[in-house]
């Protein structure tokens, strides 16, 4: 039961994603230089900074063992 809810969230998630990518891909079409700067400047930074974090909880779990 609780993995079909979570699959079902999982998908929603994604649907909603390629809503947004699809109404990101129309906004790009009237300002694609703006699209790129936001990008390199607050998406990509966030992703490094998921990673980094993510980096960080398996390191301080391979410690505590």
């Amino acid at each position: 039961m609780q993995r079909q809810r979570k699959y079902t969230i999982h998908s929603l998630v994604i649907v909603e994603m390629k809503r947004r990518s699809n109404n990101m891909a129309t906004h790009t079409n009237r300002c694609m230089s703006m699209n790129t700067s936001m990008f390199q400047n607050y998406i990509l930074p966030l992703y490094l900074l998921k990673y980094r974090i993510y980096q960080w909880l398996v390191e301080a779990k391979c410690l505590e063992r």
